[in-house]
C-alpha cells in the first residue's frame, strides 16, 4: 500500500471504531432506559437465583426476606436464608426486592422449574415443622400429608386441613439434604 493509501485506511478505521463506540453507548442506554419496562418478575428472579445475588423480598402481608433465590417458578420461588432456612412464597405475595447489586438483572425468561407449589411444598417441608402465612392465618405444625388441594398441618392439639390454594408463604426450618431442584 501507498502512504496516501494508508491513511485512508487510517480514517475509515478511526471513524469505524468511533461509529461503533457510538452505537455501543446508544445500546446501553436504551437499555437502560427501556429494560426495565419490558422486564418481569420471574425474569427479575430468574437472574438474581443465576447470580447468587443476596435480597431482601418484602411481602404483602408486610413480612420481609433476606437471602437469595434458590428456584424460582411461574407462580413461585424458594428463598435461602442465611440461617439456612427455606421459604417457599407465591410470586403473588411479591412486593418487592432489594438487592445491592449494581447490574440491573432485567430479563423475560422461562422460569427453571415447572413442579407446581403442591408438588414443591412436600418435596421441602415433607413431615417437617413449617410455619404457613395464609393471608393473615398463621398455621403452626408438623406437615404431614400434601395433596393437590390440601396439605395436613398437625402440632400437639389439632390436627388443620390447609387449603393449598390459600398458602401465601411457607417457611421451612433448617433441614439437611436439600438442594435446589432435588
Amino acid at each position: 500500500m501507498t502512504a496516501p493509501q494508508d491513511h485512508q485506511l487510517e480514517q475509515w478505521m478511526a471513524r469505524s471504531r468511533s461509529a461503533e463506540a457510538a452505537r455501543s453507548r446508544r445500546r446501553t442506554a436504551a437499555w437502560h432506559q427501556y429494560g426495565p419496562a419490558d422486564a418481569d418478575l420471574v425474569g427479575l428472579l430468574a437472574d438474581l437465583a443465576n447470580r447468587g445475588t443476596e435480597v431482601i423480598i418484602s411481602l404483602i402481608n408486610g413480612h420481609d426476606h433476606r437471602g437469595r433465590f434458590l428456584e424460582v417458578a411461574h407462580t413461585w420461588a424458594i428463598v435461602e436464608k442465611h440461617s439456612g432456612d427455606l421459604v417457599l412464597l407465591r410470586l403473588r405475595c411479591v412486593a418487592s426486592v432489594a438487592t445491592t447489586e449494581r447490574r440491573l438483572p432485567f430479563g423475560a425468561r422461562s422460569a427453571p422449574s415447572s413442579i407446581g407449589f403442591a408438588a414443591t411444598l412436600d418435596r421441602i417441608a415433607f413431615e417437617t415443622i413449617v410455619t404457613l402465612w395464609c393471608g393473615v392465618a398463621l398455621i403452626c405444625g408438623e406437615l404431614q400429608v400434601v395433596g393437590d388441594e390440601l396439605a395436613v398441618v398437625c402440632n400437639a392439639t389439632t390436627r388443620r386441613y390447609v387449603s393449598i390454594e390459600t398458602i401465601d408463604v411457607v417457611a421451612v426450618a433448617v433441614r439437611t439434604g436439600f438442594t435446589a431442584g432435588s
